[in-house]
């Protein structure tokens, strides 16, 4: 005994010492420990928890069920609070706690044979010493019955390679930070398991989440991970600044507390959370919002890929980049660079896919058994992936495709088609001479979703269809709310990449392909049915609203019909915005006998022989007149949208454009609960005989909330053609930011 007193207490022997039992002080609420946490800034913070913490995460709980029966092994080091679990895990149920060295605990070998001596049948594990043990020895767990693991992203092909060679009898996803005591969530793995999510709240534990505003989001929205219960611990010790920032007062329960963790999650169908990186790993990359997390889960998915690792890091030439470090699974060799960019470029959007891939033989550790990010080496110091651009025959040939049609001498596979000017005619151009070279039709919607070299090129290697069905996203991230679009006839789609350059960054935008609706194939559908086919395609992508609805001629009518079936679904429409689209009976047809003599004026003031042609037109076409709204003919395409088509896709169009002209003419939209935005074209050209003095265009009959009127300086078929689309995004901005601020309050 070292202690002065204590020394003093032994010595006065055991006559002057208290029999009885000590008086118990210590209540449920009391400190049970102070474990510290650096976080992201570095900067140590103690965490306080409470006894009850303690018991809520191994008494009277549901996601496993200890006894004397048991033996816990104690692998975690005692800074990590993975060993709450481990030791008072086996002390307040009666089992036996079985201590395993660290050098066993990374050798696969030796951790198999001090399981099976020593009879440990319940371990936990870091996520990343699950992935590193998987892929060297992955029936070394057999012999549990209880197998947990997390603290970071689960790999799915790691759970694989251990269900396959011989599971443990459970094998369990857990998630928890340290504020919550250990784990706060669980997920029983089962092998039809096609993603593992982090699943559903432990007992005696809350989960909320949470938008901006601190309101609920529905299934399928991402949102932030807020924990209450009683496992959720004081705060840090000594830094109540810091406290107040992340243990708030729950919104629907003001008198409890939650814990904001930082965690981006998402509630799925099942009702389980699906964890998709952090908010605070949310980097931003050439004006693109990117999740790291979900660029390293997708690497995750390749077969020939045990681990990932992805990080923003300064390029030699002072731009910012992102690096991917991945470990091969198995024995194999490191995949080359440009396969992997490839493999991605078929899974994500371009500006997801790392520029540089480096090979590694294990990911560094910390000491608790987490990747250590800090000691990841710099790509010019690692090894990188051997395949490099030059080595990749369809990617020169197909650069060599792009220098001749956009006429450059030279170009980066990963340069933008439209940094490097392209419009839509060379659009057209550039995809017959990838049809004719490699024998495979790419979609012009492609080039929204990645207008690069290396982005065709893998479409090209790969077999991928688009799941996004009508949609074609032009601009896929930003801070405002997005906006859908929906063009007129012919469906063009290019025009809208200057419109989104105007609207900016922050501006989401996304077109809603008439020439991809796949009602059209077949059979002639009702505008209505058409709008609703978009309508889903668009709520895949936005499950609730407010939404924001923009539509051109006649893609005016059919976002005023999706409207309608979204109010009808109790869904809120913020801002819907028609551009020059008429009502039915606008213009107004005057009397016929003041329409012949209006005719007759015009024709008397042109040349004899042009006047008697203009007479014989108007007589063939006098009973049936076309309003100045879409005024072309189903197979003609002005301007921008004629542009938009090649010799390859216009048999394809105007086998459609038939019944979409069919369901425009036949349509009789019902009255509008909402408010209209109309943006009108000043430049008209106005047929002799009607009357197009109403400035709403015949919509406030309709629209119950009124009619808003903008007007912008061209013609109607020149509306989205580029040198409008300055002003177009400035009557646009301005329509979508109010929109935004009533449909969140």
């Amino acid at each position: 005994l070292l202690h002065p007193e204590l020394d003093a207490l032994a010595s006065s022997g055991p006559h002057t010492a208290s029999c009885d039992n000590p008086i118990h002080t210590a209540g449920p609420h009391h400190l049970a420990y102070v474990i510290y946490t650096s976080g992201s800034t570095g900067n140590p913070k103690g965490v306080a928890v409470p006894q009850v913490a303690v018991t809520r995460l191994v008494l009277g709980t549901d996601y496993v069920q200890l006894g004397p029966d048991d033996v816990v092994a104690q692998a975690s080091n005692h800074s990590f609070d993975a060993a709450t679990f481990e030791i008072w895990g086996a002390l307040l149920n009666g089992a036996q706690l079985a201590f395993v060295p660290h050098d066993d605990l990374l050798c696969p070998t030796a951790l198999e044979q001090r399981i099976v001596e020593t009879g440990i049948n319940t371990m936990f594990l870091t996520t990343a010493l699950f992935n590193e043990h998987s892929a060297r020895s992955p029936a070394m767990f057999r012999h549990l019955d209880h197998l947990l693991f997390g603290g970071e992203s689960a790999d799915l092909a790691a759970v694989r390679r251990v269900l396959t060679a011989g599971a443990p009898r459970r094998l369990l996803n857990v998630y928890g930070p340290t504020e919550t005591t250990t784990f706060a969530t669980w997920h029983p793995i089962a092998e039809s398991d096609t993603t593992i999510p982090i699943g559903r709240p432990i007992a005696n534990t809350v989960c909320r989440v949470l938008d901006a505003q601190r309101q609920l989001t529905p299934p399928g929205v991402v949102g932030e991970l807020f924990i209450g219960g009683v496992g959720v611990a004081r705060g840090y010790l000594n830094r109540p600044e810091l406290s107040a920032e992340r243990f708030v007062a729950d919104p629907f329960r003001p008198a409890e507390r939650l814990y904001r963790t930082g965690d981006l999650v998402r509630y799925r169908r099942d009702g389980s959370l699906e964890y998709l990186g952090r908010a605070d790993r949310q980097i931003k990359l050439r004006g693109f919002r990117i999740e790291l997390g979900e660029v390293e889960a997708a690497l995750c998915r390749l077969p020939a890929v045990a681990q990932a690792v992805v990080d923003l890091q300064d390029a030699p030439s002072g731009d910012k980049r992102l690096v991917a470090y991945v470990v091969p699974a198995g024995d194999s060799d490191a995949m080359g660079q440009v396969h992997l960019q490839q493999q991605l470029a078929a899974m994500l959007p371009p500006y997801m896919v790392p520029s540089v891939v480096v090979a590694l033989t294990a990911m560094p550790l910390t000491p608790n058994g987490k990747v250590d990010r800090a000691a990841l080496p710099r790509p010019e110091q690692g090894q990188a992936t051997g395949q490099t651009d030059e080595d990749d025959e369809l990617l020169q040939q197909l650069k060599a495709e792009w220098m001749q049609v956009l006429g450059v001498p030279t170009l980066s596979v990963d340069d933008s088609f439209f940094d490097l000017g392209g419009h839509s005619l060379l659009a057209i151009r550039l995809l017959d001479a990838v049809e004719r070279r490699f024998g495979r039709k790419l979609a012009l919607a492609s080039l929204f979703d990645g207008p690069t070299v290396r982005r065709q090129a893998a479409l090209l290697h790969s077999a991928e269809t688009s799941s996004s069905g009508c949609v074609v996203t032009v601009q896929p991230e930003g801070e405002r709310a997005p906006l859908f679009f929906v063009s007129g006839f012919g469906g063009a789609i290019l025009p809208f990449h200057a419109l989104s350059r105007h609207l900016g960054t922050e501006q989401p935008l996304h077109v809603l392909d008439i020439n991809s609706l796949r009602c059209l194939a077949n059979r002639s559908p009702t505008l209505e049915e058409m709008a609703r086919e978009m309508m889903a395609d668009m709520r895949r992508l936005q499950p609730q609203g407010p939404y924001r609805l923009a539509g051109f001629s006649l893609g005016g009518k059919i976002v005023y019909a999706m409207a309608q079936q979204l109010l009808a679904e109790g869904e809120a429409v913020a801002l819907l915005a028609l551009l020059d689209c008429a009502a039915p009976g606008f213009p107004r047809l005057l009397p016929f006998l003041t329409r012949v003599g209006a005719h007759l004026r015009h024709a008397f003031a042109k040349d004899p022989g042009d006047a008697a042609a203009y007479v014989v037109q108007r007589i063939r076409r006098l009973s049936k007149y076309v309003g100045v709204d879409n005024t072309v003919e189903p197979t003609v395409f002005k301007s921008h949208q004629m542009v938009d088509r090649s010799a390859t896709l216009v048999r394809d169009i105007e086998s459609r454009a038939k019944p979409v002209y069919d369901a425009w003419s036949a349509y009789e939209p019902g009255p509008y609960a909402g408010r209209i935005t109309l943006i009108r074209a000043l430049r008209r050209t106005i047929e002799p005989g009607v009357d197009d003095s109403d400035p709403k265009m015949g919509w406030e009959r309709l629209a119950a909330g009124g009619v808003d009127v903008a007007t912008l300086d061209c013609e109607h078929v020149a509306m989205l053609d580029a040198e409008h689309a300055p002003a177009l995004a400035r009557v646009l901005g301005s329509l979508v930011e109010p929109a935004c601020q009533i449909g969140e309050r």
